[in-house]
């Protein structure tokens, strides 16, 4: 799921004890190796440290990967913030709609929600000392994926492209990524396709024919062609 704040430990969820697949606990792990420690909640998912590693800002249910758009019902996750020095938890999302994967940076923690009319998965932003909530990108055909907090900005995936949303400035980019293929696939080189021929035609002389292979042909399998036609 993440690291703590000090990069000394990496976060998990696990069902190592628990039967149902919606109730799975966060551990933490030395960097180093060592045992897990489980953290003090009933079930969690997506979740974030503060800063100074006293708060965890996480989601109750892990539901990345399931079919679940536009979904308005019980098991809506909202983003909860708990204090492990007071053992207390708070909402604050508090919203019917989706609320997903919080991301804690300074005063803020930012996450994805399909909470306005377009019922799109939009990146928001929690201001933990004014309590605003506040739209931070507008896209309208595609939903927000697999987003990751770095120092300075936010990265995710949306319509098969790369965005970067920058922290300082509120602005977001699309990343241009380009792949140095060598075309391996797409050079030329000579195949047998004997036993793929789907269509033929003879020329009027007789003299030479034609044939299609490996394609998809609406015609009748090949015929075997008597001497003179």
């Amino acid at each position: 799921m993440g690291w703590t704040s000090d990069g000394k430990s990496v976060v998990f969820r696990s069902r190592m004890r628990e039967w149902n697949d919606f109730n799975g606990q966060l551990y933490t792990v030395p960097a180093a190796g060592g045992t897990p420690t489980q953290l003090p909640l009933p079930r969690g998912g997506f979740c974030s440290f503060s800063p100074d590693n006293k708060r965890l800002a996480f989601n109750r249910i892990f539901r990345e990967f399931r079919t679940w758009k536009r979904y308005r019902g019980g098991m809506a996750d909202d983003i909860w913030v708990y204090d492990f020095e007071t053992q207390k938890t708070e909402n604050i999302t508090a919203n019917p709609s989706l609320d997903i994967i919080p991301m804690w940076s300074g005063r803020m923690i930012y996450f994805l929600s399909d909470r306005d009319e377009s019922r799109r998965m939009n990146l928001y932003s929690y201001d933990l000392e004014s309590k605003e909530t506040k739209k931070l990108t507008d896209f309208m055909d595609y939903d927000i994926k697999y987003p990751s907090l770095g120092p300075t900005a936010i990265v995710f995936e949306n319509g098969g492209y790369i965005y970067r949303f920058d922290l300082a400035s509120s602005q977001t980019a699309k990343v241009p990524v380009t792949i140095a293929d060598d075309l391996l696939s797409g050079r030329t080189r000579l195949a047998k396709v004997g036993d793929k021929v789907t269509n033929f035609e003879i020329s009027p002389d007789g003299k030479r024919a034609l044939f299609g292979a490996r394609g998809i042909s609406s015609r009748s399998p090949p015929k075997t062609a008597t001497p003179g036609t």
